[in-house]
């Protein structure tokens, strides 16, 4: 075969992968939309009934906190029990754990015990790709790079993009 029929079968085979993969982008986008819009339908649909329990639940809450709150002694035996126990479950008022809130957080931090204080380092790693010749001495710091394939079809103009490692394994 001349080299000119070489290179024109060469690229009509890689112009028609290209075309294939175009084709199932556009199919891969259609699928997504539809799934999207069937999505969109029954997650409005089922924050509609979850709206909906949520008020019940609210109400009965309410319902419930109230009729506890205004016969607490009776229910917590003048405050010695602290958990409810009924047949369907059971109630009970307590106090959180609760959260350390700090105002001027940063005139108070100088004032404080070391041990109550919270020191962290971090590489800075975009400053060390910008600058990896002034690092190129520390043998922990390295760049790894990886190879990439990428095609870009007219059609679509969407990019596959898949590693050279896996593209390269066998397909399963």
């Amino acid at each position: 075969m001349a080299k000119k029929d070489e290179i024109r079968l060469l690229r009509h085979q890689a112009n028609f992968s290209i075309e294939q993969i175009a084709e199932l982008q556009k199919q891969r986008k259609g699928v997504n939309e539809f799934v999207a819009q069937k999505r969109a339908y029954y997650e409005k649909k089922a924050q509609g009934i979850l709206d909906n329990i949520e008020k019940k639940l609210e109400s009965q809450m309410h319902h419930l906190f109230t009729l506890f709150n205004k016969n607490k002694a009776l229910f917590t035996k003048n405050g010695k029990i602290k958990v409810v126990k009924l047949p369907s479950g059971e109630m009970a008022i307590f106090l959180t754990k609760g959260k350390i809130k700090i105002r001027n957080e940063k005139q108070v931090v100088p004032t404080l015990p070391e041990r109550f204080i919270i020191r962290s380092v971090k590489a800075n790693r975009e400053a060390i790709r910008r600058h990896l010749k002034a690092v190129a001495h520390i043998k922990e710091i390295s760049l790894v790079q990886t190879e990439k394939f990428s095609v870009r079809p007219k059609a679509t103009k969407e990019a596959e993009i898949e590693s050279t490692k896996k593209l390269a394994k066998p397909l399963k």
